[in-house]
Parts: structure tokens; C-alpha cells; sequence
């Protein structure tokens, strides 16, 4: 009888590489762009083409899955495409048209990827599904520990390892794939179900936790966009960046890893309005910060907002979503409030900077997290408490 490595580890594997091959592309590509020759105003444009086109991969490849039910065909067909179509990116730089619609691509491809594997790993069986925060913690240490030492690769090497990197990593995440079972899409319960998306939008507690989540994430994305103009505005530099990005990633891995503690003992609501205070306590921070060390000790505050925020976030999307439709309910969770809170983020901040300067941009946020707060805490009050059963009902 031969060794077999439980499913948690294999996810666990599959978060590492998945978002080690990420790390080696998404993390340098913008400082490759602008090193290639590209004008800011360029890169600009391109990247909105990529996120805009990523918006519209979350719906598409998540309504897919659920369509074709199964996550682990469109989660390697997409990973296999992303390999082929990065490892010639070299081809695409001297056109922009090329070049826009290469990123456009990647966008599409890649943006729902990440809550594809959220998906797989919570509908796989209950056990994994309160381990999801235990899984997803392999991929910020995989991200973490790549991106910091992928620097000296590219000054070693040249850009161009970039693209290599991305496609050797992405097969070792196809082969870790291809050694996990698909998720349970496919149950006696989702015979005959129709897959469509707008019954979700007949779920006012969806809508709610889904439009909160929007409007608590525009203001948080701001604040982490236009982070290097908080800082320069208390006096800060790239050194107080760094040190500040550091302290938010390492914050989070501590939460994503009790998740597993708190969501057996705790309600998601009421999980997420924790979240949420400490959404709003962490701009508020930043607003009255007069150092760089005040907006590094805000960042602190990544744990019990994002850290606890994610996790429950995917659990409860998977306990209230309707069967047939499970993993699209996780891609237009995802799709919203990193999606469109993303964009919003980046344009409204950036232009209430431009115009006002950077303390209305962190009062305009602050506002938007405690609107954010607020439905958080009217879908607390109204929405009753979901059954744990739940989880086991695929």
C-alpha cells in the first residue's frame, strides 16, 4: 500500500506554486514594462485593459466551471494557456496593439484563477473547507519568499527570466493539479439545476454581503494604491514602503491560519463585521498619521481586517450559495470587491489626490469603510445564522 499525501498538503502545494509562478511575472511586470521604455501613461492604459478584461474573466470562467462542473479541467486549461502566451511575451513589446491584447489575455485568464482554487479546495469536503485559511497561507509564503529573492534573478539573467520562470512554475502547478480529485460540483442535488447567475441576484443577502464588500474595498484599495503618497506625505520613502508592505504580508499569515479555530467557533457574519471595524480603525490610523512608523504600525492591522476578512469571506459565500452555482457566487464575490473595488480604488483616489490632496483621499475612504461597516452590521442584523450543516451540502 503505497504513501498517500492527504489533500490539505496538495492544496496547500497547489496555493505555493500557483502563486510562486505569479510572483515571478505579476510582481515585476509593471517595473519591466516601465524599464522596456514604456510611458507611465502607457503602462496605465495597459494595465486597466488587463484588470477591465480580468472583471470579465471572474464571471466567465466561474459561470464555466459551474456549467461544465468541474473546476479542475477550466483551472488547467487556463494555467496551460497563461504558460503559452507569457513565455512570448518578449514578441509583444515593440507593438502596443500586440501587447494591449497579450495583457488583455493574461487578465482574462489569470484574474479568477485564485478563487477557482478557493472554490476547489472549500467544495472538496468540509474538512478542507475550514482548513481553506491553513491552504491559502502557503500561497502568501510562496509569493512572499519568490518575489523577494526574483530581483536578483532578473539583474543575474535579464528580464526575459521572467517569462521562463513563469511557464517552468506554472507546469509544476499543472502537475500538482493533476494530482487532485475535482471538487464536488458535480452532486445527486445539482442534477437538472439550471446554471443561472441570476438567481443570485435574486438573493438580497448576497447582494448585501457582495456590495459591502465593494464599498469597504474601494476605500481599502485606495489606501493601498496610493500607499507611496501617503508615506511621502509624512515625510516617508521607498525604505518605509518596503518595510510597510512587509508588515501587512506578514501580518495576515498568523489569521489565514487560525482561520480554521475562529470559523469553527464563530458566526461569518459576525466574523465579518469584526473585519470590517478593523477595516475602518486601519484608515482611520492612517488618516491621523504623522510618521512613516504610524502608517508601518497601521499596516499591522492587515491580520484582523484582510487576514480574517478572506477566509470568511470564502466560507460563508460557499455555505450561502445556492447548489449549481457555487463557484460562480465565488467569482462575482471576488470579481466586485477586488474587481471593481480595485478600479474604483485606483481612479477615485487617484484623482481626489490629484485635486484635494492626500488627506481627502483617506477621508474619502474612511467615509466609504464605514459605509462599508454599516452594511456589514445591517446584513449582521438581518440575515439569520446560516447551519455548519451546510458545508456538507455541497
Amino acid at each position: 500500500m503505497g504513501f498517500r499525501i492527504p489533500a490539505i498538503y496538495k492544496f496547500s502545494a497547489l496555493q505555493w506554486f500557483f502563486w510562486s509562478s505569479w510572483a515571478t511575472f505579476g510582481a515585476f511586470n509593471v517595473y519591466h514594462l516601465g524599464e522596456r521604455g514604456l510611458s507611465n501613461s502607457l503602462v496605465g492604459l495597459l494595465l486597466s485593459v488587463m484588470t477591465f478584461s480580468g472583471i470579465l474573466g471572474q464571471y466567465f470562467w466561474g459561470y464555466l466551471c459551474d456549467r461544465l462542473q468541474t473546476v479542475k479541467k477550466v483551472f488547467m486549461f487556463c494555467i496551460a494557456f497563461l504558460a503559452i502566451i507569457i513565455i512570448f511575451f518578449p514578441l509583444y513589446l515593440a507593438h502596443p496593439l500586440l501587447l494591449g491584447a497579450a495583457l488583455g489575455l493574461i487578465g482574462f485568464f489569470w484574474s479568477a484563477q485564485p478563487t477557482i482554487i478557493d472554490s476547489w479546495t472549500v467544495e472538496s469536503s468540509p474538512h478542507l473547507a475550514r482548513n481553506y485559511g491553513f491552504t491559502r497561507s502557503f500561497g502568501s509564503v510562496g509569493f512572499a519568499v519568490v518575489a523577494s529573492v526574483f530581483g536578483r534573478f532578473i539583474n543575474l539573467y535579464g528580464w526575459n527570466v521572467m517569462f521562463f520562470s513563469f511557464a517552468a512554475l506554472a507546469v509544476v502547478t499543472l502537475v500538482v493539479a493533476s494530482s487532485i480529485e475535482d471538487s464536488s460540483l458535480r452532486t445527486a442535488a445539482s442534477e437538472g439545476v439550471k446554471v443561472d447567475p441570476r438567481r443570485l441576484l435574486r438573493m438580497p443577502h448576497y447582494v448585501l454581503l457582495i456590495v459591502a464588500a465593494t464599498v469597504i474595498f474601494i476605500g481599502h484599495q485606495s489606501t493601498m494604491i496610493f500607499l507611496p503618497a501617503i508615506l511621502r506625505n509624512v515625510g516617508g520613502g521607498p525604505v518605509d514602503q518596503g518595510t510597510a508592505m512587509s508588515v501587512s504580508a506578514v501580518s495576515e499569515m498568523p489569521l489565514f491560519l487560525l482561520s480554521v479555530w475562529y470559523l469553527k467557533r464563530f458566526q461569518p457574519r459576525g466574523l465579518l463585521l469584526f473585519a470590517a471595524t478593523f477595516y475602518v480603525l486601519r484608515i482611520f490610523l492612517l488618516f491621523q498619521a504623522a510618521s512613516p512608523q504610524m502608517v508601518i504600525a497601521a499596516g499591522a492591522l492587515q491580520s484582523l481586517s484582510f487576514g480574517v476578512f478572506l477566509p470568511t469571506m470564502v466560507y460563508y459565500v460557499k455555505q450561502i450559495a445556492p447548489v449549481g452555482l457555487k463557484t460562480t457566487a465565488q467569482t462575482i464575490a471576488t470579481g466586485s470587491y477586488f474587481g471593481i473595488g480595485g478600479v474604483l480604488g485606483s481612479v477615485l483616489g487617484g484623482r481626489t489626490i490629484d485635486a484635494l490632496g492626500v488627506q481627502a483621499m483617506l477621508l474619502g475612504a474612511l467615509a466609504l469603510s464605514l459605509t462599508g461597516f454599516s452594511l456589514f452590521l445591517v446584513n449582521y442584523l438581518r440575515t439569520p445564522p446560516v447551519a455548519d450543516e451546510s458545508l456538507s451540502s455541497g
